[in-house]
């Protein structure tokens, strides 16, 4: 299960470099963001986590296209820490494509931006799982104990019985997540800056 929770996270947080490039996913090569969990994700067993993703250098050539790599790392510490790499492009649509380089093939992160607009939705399948994903806002607003975000993409992700929003900030990339527990949205991830 944390491994689906890393792979979750790392799909709805990163897309990079011009092999991958989108206005709500503003990385390049060598950029690090981490994210601290909130109140839907914390528990006595991990109030120490936090999520780092850094973008590597090194892009990586898997089948016949070239991808930029991001490692995230979910953990406490080094011993006590999931480590995945995600791979991301562009397609030929703009769309912004990922795989996790086991065979299951590519899946659409997020549309091009020129498809992006309240009411835009794709799913995405991983594994067993299908998440239903739609922008439900496109000026959203959030706050964390990091700051006040304005102006925000929201997603919804839905799949069987709960649901997350993801807010992107543009220029900025993703600043949190929420998810809907007991009919209350939670803080599950913001952005430390």
């Amino acid at each position: 299960m944390r491994f689906l929770v890393v792979t979750i996270i790392s799909l709805v947080l990163f897309s990079v470099d011009a092999l991958a490039q989108h206005a709500y996913f503003p990385l390049k090569k060598g950029a690090e963001m981490e994210y601290e969990l909130g109140a839907a994700f914390r528990s006595p067993n991990n109030t120490g986590y936090s999520i780092r993703m850094k973008v590597m250098e090194e892009s990586q050539t898997i089948g016949e296209h070239d991808y930029i790599v991001v490692e995230s790392r979910m953990g406490e510490n080094e011993e006590n820490e999931v480590v995945e790499h995600i791979y991301f492009r562009s397609d030929q649509d703009g769309n912004l494509v990922s795989t996790l380089n086991d065979g299951a093939g590519e899946t659409v992160a997020l549309p091009a931006d020129e498809e992006l607009g309240k009411g835009t939705d794709w799913e995405i399948r991983v594994g067993a799982y299908t998440f239903l994903y739609e922008v439900v806002e496109m000026d959203g607003k959030i706050k964390t104990p990091n700051g006040n975000y304005k102006n925000c993409m929201v997603v919804e992700q839905r799949m069987e019985s709960y649901t997350i929003k993801s807010y992107y900030q543009k220029n900025v990339g993703m600043v949190a997540t929420t998810a809907l527990v007991n009919g209350e949205e939670l803080l599950q991830q913001y952005i430390v800056e």
